[in-house]
């Protein structure tokens, strides 16, 4: 029964018998010497061996160039994004010194990964010619006339033929090397999602994911609410244990227009990102209502047409009428010839034209709720003026608006002082 059988050109079957006989091994018609099958395994075993000391530590440094590379990306991303307040800062020398910095780490630690994967590619070329050595072992053979020249070809094919199958993991060595780094940084940030998550059980029903109990319905109602302010306590030792806001019984009738009100920095936002949804690390219950719109303080345009934009989550309708009149309505009208215009439009717009696009997008989406977070903080006052006029205009809709002054139209709404019907305590 053959112990061994090589998938090559010229197949070859080794017995046990055969393995261990002087006489050689049976490789078609001819006979391979068995000293040169003992050859060429011991000839990969021992390059395998040098790869893995070479290269043992290549994926540690495969993932720290992965690392540093993200490093880098992420400051560029940021230095894009908040461009123009670096430059009205006059923080363009100490950013390119920082990302110059990191620009070095991610080229260190590249070099340092490629001097490995050039030293492994050096041990493969190295022990390319040991091919020659084939036709250096079959050379006395063939001279005494006991192998043809064709069968000394057919023998060095063979050779090649085992060595690709006893060979492989020393050829793909850099890929799996890379691949084992890739896994280990996974690895890394399940483990850390997971300590998380432990996290939260293990602190308490104020830290776990979801134990806001919110129920959609026709008005708004807070029966009890308590935000945390820091996703996790602070270190012993620090400013003390996390803060949390306790809410009491809050009700906001549909068709009502609410301005929400409170020192700056109490937790205005935090209050409407909870009802939303959007902060886990709350405890309670409320009634949230349906077809409700919110308008953050920093609008969100995505990357893509303008017109798609405004639609943004939703699938692009058939309202271009309504949208050019929503645009002049707002002094926008310049962007009505651009809404087939593919632009990062949250990059290139100024911060009033995001917020007064943020209210088009809104009105888009008919909704019965605005829940809106200092929507004319960027506005001058004639593009206030205009913002408010629409919005006084929207027929059936409830707007519940955070904001510091009680400038018009705001004095005619109902006001809530948070800071009265909610206190501060230590989590």
């Amino acid at each position: 029964m053959p112990l061994l059988i090589l998938d090559t050109p010229f197949s070859i079957k080794v017995s046990r018998r055969q393995l261990f006989c002087r006489g050689g091994v049976s490789v078609g018609a001819f006979t391979l010497p068995g000293p040169l099958l003992w050859f060429t395994i011991a000839s990969f075993l021992l390059m395998l061996g040098l790869m893995h000391v070479t290269g043992k530590g290549l994926p540690a440094r495969e993932s720290d160039r992965l690392e540093k590379n993200a490093a880098l990306r992420s400051a560029l991303a940021r230095v894009d994004e908040h461009a123009l307040s670096i430059a009205l800062l006059d923080g363009g020398p100490a950013e390119a010194r920082g990302a110059l910095a990191k620009l070095r780490c991610a080229s260190g630690a590249a070099l340092f990964s490629a001097a490995v994967k050039a030293r492994l590619a050096g041990l493969n070329a190295l022990f390319t010619p040991a091919d020659l050595l084939v036709f250096l072992l079959l050379a006395p053979l063939y001279f005494r006339g006991q192998l043809s020249f064709g069968a000394v070809f057919q023998v060095s094919m063979a050779y090649n033929g085992a060595g690709s199958a006893l060979g492989w993991f020393v050829a793909y060595y850099g890929e799996i090397a890379q691949l084992r780094a890739l896994r280990q940084r996974l690895r890394t940030l399940e483990q850390l999602l997971e300590s998380l998550e432990a996290a939260r059980v293990a602190k308490g029903p104020l830290a776990r994911a979801t134990p806001l109990v919110t129920r959609q319905g026709a008005w708004l109602h807070i029966e009890s609410l308590d935000v945390r302010q820091t996703p996790e306590p602070l270190e012993e030792g620090g400013l003390g244990r996390t803060r949390a806001l306790v809410f009491g019984s809050i009700s906001i009738e549909p068709g009502e227009r609410v301005l929400l009100t409170a020192p700056s920095g109490f937790g205005k936002s935090l209050l409407l990102a909870t009802l939303r949804g959007a902060w886990p690390w709350a405890s309670g219950s409320a009634t949230v209502p349906r077809e409700a719109v919110w308008i953050p303080q920093k609008p969100y345009m995505p990357y893509g047409t303008l017109r798609a934009a405004l639609y943004y989550p939703r699938d692009e309708a058939d309202s271009a009428t309504e949208i050019n009149w929503l645009l002049e309505r707002l002094g926008l009208a310049g962007l009505v010839l651009r809404l087939g215009e593919t632009a990062p439009w949250g990059a290139i717009l100024s911060g009033g034209e995001l917020a007064r696009l943020a209210l088009v997008r809104a009105i888009l989406q008919k909704p019965r709720w605005i829940f809106m977070d200092e929507p004319t903080a960027a506005l001058d006052a004639e593009a206030g003026q205009r913002y408010w006029r629409l919005v006084e205009s929207l027929e059936g809709v409830t707007i519940v608006l955070i904001a510091h002054t009680l400038s018009p139209p705001y004095d005619r709404w109902r006001r809530i002082r948070l800071d009265e019907l909610a206190h501060v305590r230590s989590a």
